[in-house]
């Protein structure tokens, strides 16, 4: 007896299953805060204010400019209104940065308030992804186990709210609400 591998339904397809779980994983990350890698190195030539975060990056949280041989400027967080305000010229001023913002994507990335005058590295510590699920093979969740059924929940509270055959709204809402009681 050949076992064949399940590929989906009209009901619900394994494209559409997989999108709804790596997309409520992601959103469990990003609230608990449970993934998080420091990234490697990423170069930032002088007069350089904008760098792109990589693909699997969700949030950048910490950052620090690395100059020279021992050079080190630990970054705050700031947003383009305070830098307008209280640093009018930041973007004129080439020095070593002092704080750095995110601009949302996409593509995700992080503005210097300050170009730097000198080549450097910024390092970060961010929020990532999970892995890239690969069905039909087996993939992590990328979660800690005690928070797998919080993707589970949000995921079928996104597939059955789709526009199809899979539509049954009073066990979406329900899924949702056993998603957000957590």
């Amino acid at each position: 007896s050949g076992r064949s591998t399940w590929m989906g339904t009209s009901q619900f397809s394994l494209t559409a299953l997989q999108a709804a779980l790596q997309r409520r994983r992601d959103e469990v990350i990003q609230y608990s805060g449970c993934n998080l890698a420091q990234l490697n190195p990423i170069a930032v030539l002088p007069n350089t204010w904008r760098v792109s975060m990589p693909d699997n990056v969700l949030e950048p949280r910490r950052a620090r400019f690395l100059y020279g041989t021992n050079g080190v400027v630990t970054l705050t967080r700031e947003d383009s209104v305070v830098w307008d305000h209280f640093e009018p010229s930041h973007y004129q001023t080439t020095t070593l940065p002092s704080s750095w913002s995110v601009i949302e994507g996409p593509p995700l990335t992080v503005d210097l308030d300050n170009p730097p005058n000198v080549p450097g590295n910024l390092d970060i510590i961010a929020l990532v992804s999970g892995p890239t699920f690969n069905p039909p093979n087996a993939s992590l969740l990328g979660v800690p186990d005690d928070w797998s059924w919080l993707c589970k929940w949000g995921a079928l509270a996104d597939l059955l709210t789709m526009e199809s055959e899979a539509t049954d709204l009073p066990r979406a809402k329900f899924c949702q609400q056993m998603y957000m009681d957590s």
